[in-house]
């Protein structure tokens, strides 16, 4: 018997009979289920008295919730009648069943709606780089504001007390319209949240439904019309263009319009300003698309001192965004771009990707949209923007390219071996901390190489064992993590628990034990279980700032980095530095590393899987276990305590290439073979990868005081040969600039469940910050940023003194930048290590 849930869904998409309505099957017919192809007309009048079944008044409900086969249009309910094989008797009955309930009646769906059920045809496949923009159809305000009158009155009323087992979607026919102040009329502009008592009865937007203390997404913009001397809000929506009492534009927004420099007194600053002036350009070209669009103006709003970011790709969002007028639903340029293009290309939208905005949490009631209900919002006024690309373009014109790279070798840092296991690598930078200049970094971070600073251990004071971790902060609570399943384990434990067998375990010690001894160390007992797991702490403290849990180790750590103008918090050369404080900073670390000794052999599966960096990262081992575990050879002992293999970043298509086609890795991956962290590539892949694709990567041999420096955009894995302790700081460094935006375009087409989805890095907003903030500088606008020397170890005299001057200096010059105030808590970790 066909599928009449499929046949109905294909016989509405035909045009004699209108869209498809949002209610109808996830998947689109298969072409053998054509009415046009099959031997049954459903146009044929039934031959037998019509036998209405579960399933088919089901459907039939379905179909007079979306306003199908309403009694009042005779076609469309004989033709309603005639298809699913049901009495018009029956369609009354439902209509009028509907009528005394609290279900709502949509209006007529747009073409291509999503299905009730949350599925519906995959979205078109998206591309990069950004696509060429095409407005949206213009619109018409009178009839909208007839339409949106007839839509509002219609509203159910919410019945708080009771909740429907079901949720649908509906059409959002509601458009933005400008209201003419007429005599008698004045028009309010909403000055609070939604949620208070005179916009209470309005549509309310996302942050006010969710009720998370987030800012209103209309406060400042949507107003209203009314009746001089009346309380009554007549709503349209409307907006309001722009509320200079309100709207106080924020210093930290606003370029200062200077002359070039002619001098090269800051050379950080001019540094930076060669590298950032292009990718700055590249991103200004993109906000023009959209900005200077005749079919609506724009509006601005103010948004300091939030995290914003768009409600479908979780990408954080720069300047200029998309505003639903019903639901205070935010896309990005990319998502209206593909809202558009699906709109006017008559494509089907998925309610996932582009439309779920606005629910009433009381009735359920979702409402996807079109490119009507959608206003342009931004920061930046248009004028500000073409004056800052002027800017740009004089600076390019009077700086100059880069100057060229110094004349070395990378083999020199590198000793020559005839090891057979080292004829598939890189040639690998190993230098000792003193030296390597500032110069010599810079030119191997501009050609994307990693390296290997060693002899840090030395500058370490303070004690980084896992005793001390496990004897002075045994007590906090860890999520454990198990590095064979990638899992974590059932339930939390201590930290002294976390390193009690951190040390290569007493294995006779062990078996002395009693039963009752052993009971008591459940984790001791876990780890000596079959399969053996392999503990590893990620990411800790999670959510706590290093320097304000153990400030002193993190004096220690910070002051042995070597280059701190790159890997130091307020380096000059560390873009995250420029963010004014008024915005969340991104959370850059450090964060601690820590994990059991595992294997990279043949079924090796070692200890963090292959994946990317959005930012690039320093990473410091401070503390390994004296011996290595059992069955490990000698020449591994010699060679470090763990291993890392990175790939440069121009050979990722190659690698995911081989990943997609191999057919052991296939089966590991989900969406991206590198993004899902699902994927250790151990000697014989890394052999393959080399036969099939000619892929050489860096194969480093870590050891207690080797920093480890990772350009962003370089996959990489790691594996520790025994128990070892970590520290990782990121940094974003002007050379690696495209990088990072090309990682935030990856992130952004991966599934909203993606543990890599959100943009945490707010790449946009730094380079834009730190490109004024360098021109304020060489400008005369602030002080240079004078770089203090790296803190003393603790303890000594020197080091009070250093860290009092450095803050004096941090406050005054964060203040002349931005506002200390609405500086929310910092967010979750970049990545991992």
């Amino acid at each position: 018997m066909m599928n009449i849930e499929s046949l109905l869904m294909q016989v509405l998409s035909t045009p004699q009979h209108g869209p498809t309505p949002p209610f109808m099957g996830s998947e689109p017919p298969s072409p053998e289920m054509s009415p046009v192809d099959a031997d049954w007309d459903p146009f044929a009048a039934p031959s037998s008295p019509p036998i209405l079944t579960a399933e088919h008044e089901a459907i039939l409900r379905q179909a007079c919730r979306a306003g199908l086969g309403d009694p009042a249009d005779g076609r469309s309910q004989q033709w309603l009648c005639q298809l699913i094989g049901c009495a018009p008797t029956d369609i009354a009955r439902i209509y009028d069943q509907l009528k005394t309930s609290a279900v709502p009646r949509s209006v007529q769906p747009a073409a291509g709606a999503p299905t009730t059920n949350g599925k519906g045809p995959a979205i078109r496949q998206k591309t990069l780089p950004y696509q060429p923009f095409v407005p949206p159809p213009p619109i018409d305000p009178i009839e909208a504001q007839r339409r949106n009158a007839r839509f509002w009155d219609s509203r159910p009323v919410p019945k708080h007390k009771k909740q429907t087992g079901y949720e649908y979607l509906v059409p959002c026919t509601v458009v933005p319209v400008q209201f003419t102040a007429k005599p008698g009329k004045e028009l309010v502009v909403q000055t609070a949240s939604c949620l208070s008592s005179a916009t209470r009865q309005y549509p309310q937007c996302l942050t006010c439904l969710r009720r998370n203390g987030d800012i209103c997404r209309f406060r400042g913009i949507r107003q209203f019309i009314k009746d001089r001397g009346s309380t009554k809000l007549e709503f349209g929506p409307s907006f309001a263009s722009e509320i200079k009492q309100i709207m106080t534009h924020h210093e930290a927004w606003s370029p200062v319009r200077r002359d070039p420099p002619t001098a090269t007194v800051h050379p950080h600053e001019n540094y930076l300003l060669r590298i950032t002036t292009g990718a700055l350009l590249a991103q200004l070209a993109t906000e023009f698309e959209h900005l200077e669009q005749p079919t609506q103006p724009s509006f601005l709003r103010n948004m300091v001192g939030s995290r914003q970011m768009c409600d479908r790709c979780h990408t954080s969002i720069f300047n200029g965004f998309w505003l639903c007028c019903v639901g205070g639903c935010e896309l990005c340029y990319d998502c209206y771009h593909e809202l558009v293009t699906d709109s006017t290309s008559g494509a089907q939208l998925h309610h996932d990707s582009l439309a779920q905005c606005h629910r009433y949490v009381d009735l359920r009631l979702t409402y996807y949209h079109l490119p009507q209900q959608m206003v342009p919002i931004r920061r930046l006024e248009l004028d500000t923007l073409w004056t800052l690309r002027e800017d740009l373009g004089r600076y390019q014109a009077t700086l100059g390219d880069l100057p060229p790279l110094p004349d070395f070798a990378v083999e020199q840092f590198h000793p020559t071996t005839a090891d057979a296991d080292r004829q598939h690598e890189r040639p690998l930078v190993r230098v000792n901390y003193d030296a390597i200049t500032l110069d010599q970094f810079q030119s191997l971070w501009r050609q994307g190489e990693a390296l290997v600073v060693e002899g840090l251990l030395s500058r370490l004071a303070l004690d980084w064992s896992p005793a001390y971790w496990g004897h002075h902060h045994g007590q906090q609570q860890v999520t454990v993590v198990d590095c064979t399943t990638g899992l974590n384990f059932p339930r939390t434990y201590t930290l002294a628990e976390f390193f009690c067998e951190f040390d290569r375990p007493d294995h006779a010690a062990w078996e002395a034990l009693a039963a009752d001894d052993r009971q008591a160390m459940p984790f001791a007992t876990l780890l000596r279980s079959h399969p053996r797991p392999i503990p590893k702490l990620k990411d800790w403290p999670p959510t706590e700032d290093f320097k304000v849990q153990f400030p002193d180790h993190f004096a220690d750590f910070m002051q042995a980095l070597p280059f701190p103008e790159y890997t130091q918090r307020d380096g000059q050369l560390n873009l995250a530095s420029r963010l004014p404080q008024c915005f969340i900073p991104p959370d850059l670390g450090p964060k601690m590393y820590t994990a059991y000794g595992s294997d990279d052999g043949i079924k090796g599966k070692g200890t963090t899987n292959l994946h990317l960096d959005m930012a690039d990262a320093v990473n410091l081992m401070v503390h390994c276990s004296p011996d290595f575990h059992a069955g490990a050879d000698c020449a591994r002992q010699r060679r470090g305590a763990a291993v890392w293999d990175i790939f440069h970043a121009d050979d990722l298509p190659k690698i995911r290439r081989f990943l997609r086609q191999h057919k052991e890795t296939r089966l590991a991956m989900s969406e991206d073979p590198i993004h899902d962290q699902s994927i250790y590539l151990n000697r014989e892949l890394r052999e393959q990868l080399f036969e099939a694709e000619g892929v050489r990567g860096w194969r480093i041999y870590q050891n207690p005081g080797d920093a480890v420096f990772v350009p962003a955009g370089c996959a990489h894995q790691v594996c520790n040969y025994t128990s070892c302790i970590k520290l990782a700081m990121d940094f974003v460094s002007p050379e690696n600039i495209r990088q990072c935006r090309q990682l935030t375009g990856e992130f952004r087409l991966l599934s909203r469940s993606h543990q890599r989805k959100a943009d945490l890095l707010q790449l946009k907003s730094i380079l834009y910050h730190a490109w004024l903030d360098a021109q304020a500088v060489v400008t005369g606008q602030l002080e240079p940023w004078r770089f203090q020397p790296p803190p003393a170890k603790p303890g000594s005299d020197r080091a009070a003194t250093g860290d009092a001057a450095k803050s004096s200096q941090s406050a005054k010059r964060k203040k002349s930048r931005g506002t200390k105030a609405n500086r929310a808590s910092k967010g979750a970790k970049l990545d991992d290590a």
